[in-house]
């Protein structure tokens, strides 16, 4: 993924999403229709938002852009502290 389609990826699943979801959408044994489900049930997504942001979260990190991301929401002043903090401990237990 070149920075253009990273940051258009990020831009279409949203960083606090990404965040709070990166360990199930990075997890291999978790198929794409599983987590499609549990973001609409739990964060009542349409069906086709949330097929976008799976496979555009997951895409992201197959790229090995996981951590890159993680950085630049760290630096990021419009998410909620729990977020940052999510992020800071995701990339300790996922540095690579």
């Amino acid at each position: 993924m070149d920075d253009m389609e990273l940051e258009k990826a990020i831009k279409s699943t949203g960083k606090a999403c990404f965040v709070k979801y990166y360990e199930l959408f990075r997890d291999p044994t978790r198929s794409n229709g599983d987590l499609v489900e549990l973001l609409m049930r739990q964060e009542r997504y349409a069906e086709q938002a949330s097929w976008t942001r799976v496979s555009l979260s997951r895409k992201i990190i197959r790229s090995g852009n996981g951590p890159k991301i993680l950085r630049e929401i760290l630096q990021s002043d419009k998410l909620d502290d729990d977020i940052i903090n999510k992020a800071k401990e995701l990339l300790r237990k996922y540095p690579v």
